[in-house]
């Protein structure tokens, strides 16, 4: 299958130049979490890690410099064959990126990536097919302190939906085992199922009130742009109200 983002919900791989992509079902879902730190591992985690180092060996002061001037990419593949025992550490990087795409290709193919935008587009291509939803930081420590605040409402709105609610929630309303289906489907089921049980809610109290917003059950369920520039004073006077926000902060 072609790359198509509305078809992800079919669940069937996806066509690449190095292979097929396969969607991750429910039933490898543990499998896949072991994979998650190297799928979200970025540049500037590496970066923090040698500067750690740096304090206790300054010999990897030359690694920080370079990495500052690099990409992920790059610096993984000075690793493509085994490395002496002093830097054998740094070699399991490399390992953690192959295992990661023969997971989810089914074959070794981490080889036969040619660039680091092929590379970025491979792992961004994996968080989408897996409905893997991230969140950069912003360069902006305030506005990233806002971000955060902001972030923690919502989590505390959502009553933090935990896996465990969501499977059962899904089996018991459709009486299906999600075990079968893909992780992509599993949330767009459940989100499907919010947005009913939304609308429901929302027509009941439409009859004592003409308040009440209505959205059609059947509306598609997009992600939808955050403003990353503030939050509300309302947001505010919540988060410091609230003592657990507080002490996340």
């Amino acid at each position: 299958m072609e790359n198509i983002p509305e078809l992800y919900i079919l669940g069937n791989p996806i066509d690449t130049r190095i292979g097929k992509l396969y969607p991750v079902k429910i039933k490898d879902y543990y499998e896949f979490l072991k994979h998650q730190y190297t799928l979200l591992f970025e540049i500037d985690d590496l970066v923090k890690i040698f500067e750690m180092i740096c304090q206790q060996d300054s010999s990897y002061d030359f690694f920080v410099n370079y990495l500052k001037s690099s990409n992920l990419f790059d610096f993984l593949c000075l690793f493509k064959q085994d490395e002496p025992r002093e830097i054998k550490w740094m070699y399991e990087f490399y390992i953690k990126f192959k295992e990661l795409f023969q997971f989810c290709f089914k074959e070794d193919v981490f080889d036969l990536i040619q660039s680091n935008e092929e590379f970025e587009e491979y792992r961004e291509l994996i968080k989408n097919v897996n409905y893997i939803r991230v969140e950069k930081p912003n360069p902006n420590p305030e506005i990233e302190r806002r971000n955060k605040l902001k972030r923690l409402l919502e989590q505390n709105r959502n009553d933090n939906i935990t896996f465990e609610a969501m499977f059962t929630s899904i089996e018991a309303i459709t009486g299906r085992d999600p075990n079968e289906m893909t992780i992509y489907r599993f949330h767009k089921l459940f989100e499907r199922i919010c947005q009913i049980k939304n609308y429901d809610t929302s027509t009941l109290f439409a009859t004592i009130s003409s308040e009440a917003k209505i959205e059609p059950w059947y509306k598609d369920i997009a992600i939808s742009a955050k403003n990353e520039n503030y939050i509300t004073e309302e947001q505010l006077r919540k988060a410091k109200l609230n003592k657990k926000l507080q002490q996340d902060l």
